[in-house]
């Protein structure tokens, strides 16, 4: 598992794989003729496209602003910088 400097980083290259999923799910569409896998693909792509890559997104801009405290998994009880305590 990668590790990364900062939040910034983390959120950056989120947002970066986010975007390659898409590209991903486009390449694997035309990879298929089964109505139901498509149905699938096509959930996952709106899902990354609609939520993932938007949270990623923000959490990316919120970092650069210093902001983004009190959200998160960082924020979780039991869950203290990158590892479970």
């Amino acid at each position: 598992m990668e590790r990364y400097a900062s939040l910034q980083a983390a959120c950056e290259a989120a947002v970066a794989a986010e975007i390659a999923n898409g590209a991903m799910y486009d390449r694997l569409f035309i990879a298929t003729q089964r109505p139901d896998i498509i149905k699938v693909l096509h959930n996952l792509q709106k899902a990354s496209k609609e939520r993932h890559l938007p949270a990623f997104q923000r959490c990316a801009q919120n970092s650069r602003c210093g902001g983004g405290k009190g959200h998160g998994l960082m924020n979780r009880p039991g869950i203290s910088g990158d590892k479970m305590i």
